[in-house]
Protein backbone atom coordinates (compact mmCIF):
# COMPACT_ATOMS: atom_id res chain seq x y z
CA UNK A 1 0.00 0.00 0.00
CA UNK A 2 1.19 3.58 -0.60
CA UNK A 3 -0.46 6.88 0.52
CA UNK A 4 0.86 10.25 -1.00
CA UNK A 5 -0.50 13.68 -0.12
CA UNK A 6 0.80 16.97 -2.25
CA UNK A 7 0.08 20.33 -3.15
CA UNK A 8 1.09 21.14 -6.69
CA UNK A 9 0.72 24.22 -8.93
CA UNK A 10 0.36 24.35 -12.37
CA UNK A 11 1.59 27.40 -14.00
CA UNK A 12 -0.41 28.99 -17.28
CA UNK A 13 1.00 27.89 -20.39
CA UNK A 14 2.05 30.98 -23.64
CA UNK A 15 -0.79 30.03 -25.50
CA UNK A 16 -2.91 30.04 -22.73
CA UNK A 17 -1.11 33.32 -21.46
CA UNK A 18 -0.68 34.74 -24.64
CA UNK A 19 -2.12 33.00 -27.80
CA UNK A 20 -3.39 35.15 -30.49
CA UNK A 21 -7.52 33.97 -30.21
CA UNK A 22 -7.79 32.80 -27.00
CA UNK A 23 -5.02 33.96 -24.82
CA UNK A 24 -5.36 35.63 -20.66
CA UNK A 25 -2.59 37.50 -20.11
CA UNK A 26 -4.65 37.89 -16.67
CA UNK A 27 -4.48 34.19 -15.52
CA UNK A 28 -3.29 32.62 -12.48
CA UNK A 29 -1.49 29.87 -11.15
CA UNK A 30 -3.85 26.87 -10.49
CA UNK A 31 -3.45 25.01 -7.03
CA UNK A 32 -3.81 21.52 -6.62
CA UNK A 33 -4.39 19.32 -3.21
CA UNK A 34 -3.87 15.69 -3.95
CA UNK A 35 -4.15 12.37 -2.26
CA UNK A 36 -3.38 9.21 -3.84
CA UNK A 37 -3.96 5.63 -2.16
CA UNK A 38 -2.26 3.02 -4.21
CA UNK A 39 -2.82 -0.85 -3.62
CA UNK A 40 -0.80 -3.46 -4.99
CA UNK A 41 -1.20 -7.19 -4.64
CA UNK A 42 1.74 -9.27 -5.01
CA UNK A 43 -0.39 -12.67 -5.37
CA UNK A 44 -1.37 -11.51 -8.11
CA UNK A 45 0.03 -8.93 -11.31
CA UNK A 46 -2.72 -6.19 -10.29
CA UNK A 47 -3.31 -2.72 -8.80
CA UNK A 48 -5.53 -0.35 -7.83
CA UNK A 49 -5.44 3.80 -7.47
CA UNK A 50 -7.89 5.59 -5.90
CA UNK A 51 -7.16 9.76 -6.26
CA UNK A 52 -8.74 12.73 -4.58
CA UNK A 53 -7.57 15.94 -6.43
CA UNK A 54 -8.91 19.66 -5.07
CA UNK A 55 -8.25 21.73 -7.69
CA UNK A 56 -8.57 25.92 -6.97
CA UNK A 57 -8.14 27.81 -9.92
CA UNK A 58 -8.09 25.43 -12.47
CA UNK A 59 -7.37 26.66 -16.03
CA UNK A 60 -10.18 26.04 -19.00
CA UNK A 61 -11.79 27.99 -21.45
CA UNK A 62 -15.64 28.23 -20.22
CA UNK A 63 -16.77 27.92 -23.61
CA UNK A 64 -14.87 26.81 -26.76
CA UNK A 65 -14.72 30.22 -28.20
CA UNK A 66 -13.69 32.57 -25.00
CA UNK A 67 -10.34 33.02 -23.34
CA UNK A 68 -8.73 30.68 -21.13
CA UNK A 69 -9.92 31.48 -17.40
CA UNK A 70 -9.34 30.92 -13.93
CA UNK A 71 -12.40 28.46 -13.38
CA UNK A 72 -14.36 28.05 -9.86
CA UNK A 73 -12.78 24.99 -7.90
CA UNK A 74 -12.86 21.48 -9.10
CA UNK A 75 -12.81 18.28 -7.18
CA UNK A 76 -11.48 15.07 -9.09
CA UNK A 77 -12.31 11.78 -7.52
CA UNK A 78 -11.91 7.77 -8.59
CA UNK A 79 -10.66 4.71 -8.58
CA UNK A 80 -8.22 2.88 -11.84
CA UNK A 81 -7.79 -0.95 -11.45
CA UNK A 82 -5.13 -2.95 -13.69
CA UNK A 83 -5.11 -6.27 -14.56
CA UNK A 84 -1.83 -7.34 -16.27
CA UNK A 85 -0.42 -10.82 -16.13
CA UNK A 86 1.04 -13.31 -18.78
CA UNK A 87 -1.47 -15.45 -20.79
CA UNK A 88 1.28 -17.68 -22.66
CA UNK A 89 5.34 -17.83 -22.04
CA UNK A 90 4.93 -15.46 -25.44
CA UNK A 91 1.47 -13.90 -24.50
CA UNK A 92 0.56 -11.30 -22.26
CA UNK A 93 -2.53 -9.12 -21.62
CA UNK A 94 -3.57 -5.47 -19.82
CA UNK A 95 -7.20 -4.60 -18.99
CA UNK A 96 -7.56 -1.31 -17.15
CA UNK A 97 -10.26 0.42 -15.92
CA UNK A 98 -11.01 3.77 -14.25
CA UNK A 99 -13.87 5.62 -13.13
CA UNK A 100 -13.53 9.26 -12.81
CA UNK A 101 -16.18 11.74 -11.15
CA UNK A 102 -14.32 15.19 -12.10
CA UNK A 103 -16.63 17.93 -10.96
CA UNK A 104 -16.26 21.36 -11.57
CA UNK A 105 -18.49 24.14 -9.81
CA UNK A 106 -20.79 26.55 -11.32
CA UNK A 107 -21.80 30.09 -10.89
CA UNK A 108 -24.97 29.08 -9.77
CA UNK A 109 -23.77 26.87 -7.39
CA UNK A 110 -24.56 23.61 -9.60
CA UNK A 111 -21.89 20.83 -11.05
CA UNK A 112 -21.36 18.89 -13.74
CA UNK A 113 -18.41 16.43 -15.17
CA UNK A 114 -15.39 18.71 -16.35
CA UNK A 115 -15.11 18.85 -19.85
CA UNK A 116 -12.95 16.10 -21.77
CA UNK A 117 -12.49 13.94 -18.75
CA UNK A 118 -14.58 10.75 -19.34
CA UNK A 119 -16.33 9.26 -16.28
CA UNK A 120 -15.61 5.63 -17.19
CA UNK A 121 -13.31 4.42 -19.41
CA UNK A 122 -11.06 1.51 -20.59
CA UNK A 123 -8.34 -0.31 -21.98
CA UNK A 124 -6.94 -3.55 -23.26
CA UNK A 125 -3.95 -4.68 -24.82
CA UNK A 126 -2.60 -8.26 -26.04
CA UNK A 127 0.71 -8.32 -26.89
CA UNK A 128 2.78 -11.12 -28.38
CA UNK A 129 6.79 -11.72 -28.62
CA UNK A 130 7.53 -13.02 -31.90
CA UNK A 131 10.89 -14.49 -32.71
CA UNK A 132 13.23 -12.32 -34.95
CA UNK A 133 12.72 -9.24 -32.44
CA UNK A 134 9.54 -8.85 -33.65
CA UNK A 135 6.24 -8.00 -31.26
CA UNK A 136 2.42 -7.00 -32.30
CA UNK A 137 -0.14 -5.94 -30.22
CA UNK A 138 -3.82 -5.51 -30.02
CA UNK A 139 -5.21 -2.86 -28.18
CA UNK A 140 -9.24 -1.48 -27.72
CA UNK A 141 -10.40 1.30 -25.48
CA UNK A 142 -13.63 2.59 -24.50
CA UNK A 143 -14.69 5.71 -22.78
CA UNK A 144 -18.20 6.92 -21.43
CA UNK A 145 -19.66 9.28 -19.86
CA UNK A 146 -17.81 12.62 -22.33
CA UNK A 147 -18.58 15.94 -22.26
CA UNK A 148 -17.82 19.15 -24.12
CA UNK A 149 -19.12 22.61 -24.88
CA UNK A 150 -20.05 22.96 -28.81
CA UNK A 151 -19.44 25.83 -31.46
CA UNK A 152 -22.93 27.38 -29.98
CA UNK A 153 -21.85 27.41 -26.25
CA UNK A 154 -24.44 24.60 -25.36
CA UNK A 155 -22.75 21.60 -22.85
CA UNK A 156 -24.09 18.08 -24.11
CA UNK A 157 -22.17 14.65 -24.21
CA UNK A 158 -20.21 12.65 -26.33
CA UNK A 159 -21.48 9.95 -28.18
CA UNK A 160 -19.85 6.31 -26.64
CA UNK A 161 -17.02 4.85 -28.39
CA UNK A 162 -14.87 1.81 -29.13
CA UNK A 163 -11.30 2.29 -30.73
CA UNK A 164 -9.25 -0.63 -31.67
CA UNK A 165 -5.75 -0.65 -33.33
CA UNK A 166 -3.10 -2.21 -33.96
CA UNK A 167 0.80 -2.23 -33.40
CA UNK A 168 3.82 -4.33 -34.78
CA UNK A 169 7.23 -3.06 -33.52
CA UNK A 170 10.86 -4.33 -34.99
CA UNK A 171 13.64 -4.00 -32.54
CA UNK A 172 16.60 -3.14 -34.89
CA UNK A 173 19.51 -2.96 -32.13
CA UNK A 174 19.84 -1.74 -28.59
CA UNK A 175 18.88 2.43 -30.43
CA UNK A 176 16.48 1.52 -33.04
CA UNK A 177 13.29 0.63 -33.58
CA UNK A 178 10.53 0.64 -36.34
CA UNK A 179 7.13 1.02 -35.71
CA UNK A 180 3.89 0.18 -37.86
CA UNK A 181 0.27 1.18 -36.47
CA UNK A 182 -2.86 0.89 -37.80
CA UNK A 183 -5.31 2.90 -36.34
CA UNK A 184 -9.14 2.64 -35.97
CA UNK A 185 -8.98 -0.46 -37.64
CA UNK A 186 -13.08 -0.47 -37.81
CA UNK A 187 -13.38 2.48 -39.26
CA UNK A 188 -15.41 3.95 -36.32
CA UNK A 189 -17.29 6.97 -36.33
CA UNK A 190 -16.16 8.65 -32.60
CA UNK A 191 -15.53 12.54 -31.36
CA UNK A 192 -13.75 13.66 -28.49
CA UNK A 193 -14.95 17.09 -29.09
CA UNK A 194 -18.44 17.73 -29.85
CA UNK A 195 -18.72 18.29 -34.10
CA UNK A 196 -15.34 17.36 -34.48
CA UNK A 197 -14.94 13.40 -35.85
CA UNK A 198 -11.53 11.70 -35.38
CA UNK A 199 -9.71 10.30 -38.05
CA UNK A 200 -11.07 7.21 -39.71
CA UNK A 201 -8.87 4.33 -40.59
CA UNK A 202 -5.18 5.32 -40.49
CA UNK A 203 -1.38 3.79 -40.70
CA UNK A 204 1.42 5.32 -39.28
CA UNK A 205 5.23 4.12 -39.69
CA UNK A 206 7.60 5.48 -37.02
CA UNK A 207 10.84 5.04 -36.06
CA UNK A 208 12.61 5.59 -32.35
CA UNK A 209 15.99 5.93 -32.27
CA UNK A 210 17.82 6.55 -28.68
CA UNK A 211 21.24 8.31 -28.26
Amino acid sequence: MRLSAAQRTRFPKLVELYGAKYGNANLDEAQSNNIDLALHYTLTPDWQLVYYYDVQGLIEKPARKSPYANTPDAVIKGVEVTLSGAVSERTSLTISFSDNNAQEQLEDGSSRQLRSRPEQSMFADLRWELPNSLSASLRASWYGGLHDIDDDGIYGEVDNAWVMSAVTEYTLSDTATVTLSLNNLTDATYEHKLGYPRAGRSAMLGVRLIF
